[in-house]
């Protein structure tokens, strides 16, 4: 039982079993590492004053315990206090924030929706005021023609004013000039009341006719300012066409030069890579000469020196191997296993002086191991077979002058 009073917390055990002879060990701390066990025997042996130190140990190790796990207790429930307090403001701020952005939604949906009426509202305004300006330039320019009309016709009018006075006159200057008992004539024609009918029909139906004209060419301006107005729009859209079509001709060109240092590139890797594969296979057959030379220098190095000699007369060039091969008929007739048929030591020896010389004298060439190189470096340098073929020969004219005492003393 737990007992709490204040800030002490006292545990007690009900019966003293964990402390005073229990059949098993008493752990007085869960971990197990660094627990104070009492075995059954010492228990058992346990004289009432250890027994209560311990049990006052226990007391006190339970006890630190406890107010150990009440701390983190405490600190877990403070912890979850301040989450609680955090997660209510942040739902809170979220619901504020909900709030607020539905407001904000239902006010953009308005403005929308009167943006979309004032819009229809300005269409049918700009409809209504093409059409007014339309007409106010018809109307403009057939008041434009009647005024020059009017003007014409008013230029006309003193005109034929100025000639009717000065038809006056001199009628007035006539009939003074006649005498006065002369024949009256009547100037008044019958014809003349008909005439002036004629004429002021005549004068109705040019008015008419001309405003007929004023109104057919007050249209027709307006036709034309439309049309001014559409070539300019044309025009515009001309010249913008125009500024992508250089736009495109500028890419396109310079895709074009791309293409062409793409395809330039090209030709440089394709040139390279033949130029590569010829290095590679130049190399691989120097590599298998090289190969077949090593394999041949590990046999020569197996054999005895005169089956040594016959190989590296047979790599030698057709020109050169009938020479080398006449003072060594026997030899080759000679298996590699028959010790017994070798040549004389003596037309061994006369072989290879003349091979010798041969070689000195430049009559013929070994094969070379090594790469192809400048014809400078051939004639300074000797090829390593030739190098090779000369210390051969050289071992060979040694061990014969080893040998001769040998046969003279023979």
């Amino acid at each position: 039982m737990i007992k709490r009073n204040g800030d002490n917390v006292f545990a007690i055990a009900s019966s003293n079993n964990q402390c005073q002879g229990g059949r098993s060990a008493v752990s007085l701390c869960p971990g197990g590492g660094a627990a104070t066990r009492i075995p059954r025997a010492t228990a058992a042996r346990m004289t009432p004053p250890d027994a209560q130190q311990h049990t006052k140990e226990a007391n006190i190790a339970i006890s630190t315990y406890v107010e150990k796990w009440k701390n983190r207790y405490e600190d877990a429930e403070r912890k979850h206090k301040t989450y609680l307090l955090k997660s209510e403001k942040a739902k809170r701020e979220y619901d504020d924030l909900q709030r607020r952005y539905n407001i904000l939604f239902e006010e953009r949906q308005l403005l929308d929706s009167e943006l979309r009426e004032r819009t229809r509202e300005l269409n049918k305004l700009k409809t209504v005021s093409e059409k007014l300006f339309n007409e106010y330039q018809q109307l403009k320019n057939q008041r434009d023609v009647d005024a020059g009309v009017m003007h014409k016709v008013m230029q006309q009018a003193g005109e034929w004013y100025k000639q009717n006075k000065q038809l006056k006159r001199r009628s007035t200057a006539l009939i003074q000039a006649l005498p006065a008992k002369a024949v009256e004539i009547d100037l008044t024609d019958s014809l003349d009341t008909a005439s002036d009918a004629s004429s002021n029909e005549e004068v109705e139906f040019l008015k008419q006719t001309v405003s007929e004209l004023s109104r057919q060419v007050a249209a027709l301006q307006t036709e034309l300012a439309a049309a001014r107005l559409q070539e300019f729009e044309a025009q515009e859209a001309n010249v913008a066409t125009a500024q992508e079509l250089e736009a495109e001709k500028e890419k396109s060109s310079a895709q074009e030069k791309e293409l062409q240092e793409l395809r330039t590139q090209l030709e440089r890797h394709n040139r390279v890579s033949k130029l590569l594969m010829e290095e590679v296979t130049g190399l691989k057959n120097n590599a298998d000469k090289d190969r077949e030379m090593a394999e041949t220098a590990l046999l020569l190095g197996e054999l005895d020196p005169d089956q040594r000699l016959l190989r590296l007369m047979d790599e030698l060039p057709a020109p050169a191997a009938p020479h080398g091969r006449a003072g060594l008929p026997q030899g080759r007739a000679g298996g590699p296993g028959q010790q017994a048929s070798r040549p004389d030591t003596g037309t061994a020896g006369g072989a290879i002086d003349a091979i010798v010389d041969q070689i000195k004298g430049g009559k013929f060439q070994l094969k070379s191991t090594e790469h192809k190189v400048s014809e400078k470096k051939v004639q300074e340098e000797q090829p390593e077979a030739v190098k090779e073929m000369l210390a051969i020969l050289g071992t060979l004219r040694k061990r014969r002058t080893s040998t001769r005492p040998g046969f003279s003393d023979l």
